[in-house]
């Protein structure tokens, strides 16, 4: 792949294929655990994402730093962490992405903006969804609601569920019904005494 010169503090378009043109995600937990690694290496090597898009068969990202080492690391880690899982899971050996990955700098503004839309844009050219922000791969939609493709979840519920009683109001709620419990059986014991009395 293509591969300029390096710019601190410049927007750059990353892009990397799989090595053999094949399916790089195939489920969401494969989609999740690359976002995982992307997101601790870009933070652990002081890189910046602007925008990211995880395609069936590669990946695009729009990133920023001010270190060629910063990037190339992240670059590095990110690939190789998530290639082990890859080959362990498919039983498989070798480079999983096509090397080394392209980058290029977007200088003017109006060419780094244009490059954000195409980044967030690319599911909508491969035809995979109409709209940008229905696809659930390229994040967008997460800057309108933190739950775009579910419930909301508050304090481990869904909204809109019935909460479940605290561990303390369960355990009164026990006690309420064994006292209840006996207290009917001692009424119910006391008027069979008093009416085998009479």
């Amino acid at each position: 792949m293509k591969r300029r010169k390096f710019y601190k503090n410049t927007l750059t378009h990353c892009y990397q294929r799989t090595n053999d043109n094949g399916v790089l995600f195939y489920t969401y937990s494969d989609h999740l655990v690359y976002f995982t690694h992307y997101c601790t290496v870009a933070r652990k090597h002081h890189v910046k994402v602007f925008a990211m898009c995880q395609m069936p068969d590669h990946v695009h990202d729009s990133v920023m730093t001010d270190r060629k080492e910063n990037l190339e690391r992240f670059k590095c880690e990110t690939n190789t962490s998530f290639s082990r899982k890859h080959n362990e899971r498919f039983h498989r050996k070798g480079a999983v992405f096509e090397g080394p990955y392209g980058r290029a700098p977007k200088f003017e503004e109006k060419k780094a903006r244009s490059n954000l839309v195409y980044v967030l844009n690319n599911p909508v050219e491969r035809k995979l969804v109409k709209e940008a922000e229905k696809y659930r791969w390229n994040y967008l939609a997460y800057a309108g609601s933190d739950h775009p493709f579910s419930e909301k979840l508050v304090s481990g519920r869904l909204v809109g569920r019935s909460k479940r009683p605290s561990r303390k109001s369960r355990l009164n709620s026990g006690r309420e019904s064994r006292w209840a419990t006996l207290s009917w059986s001692g009424c119910s014991s006391r008027s069979t005494e008093k009416k085998g009395s009479n």
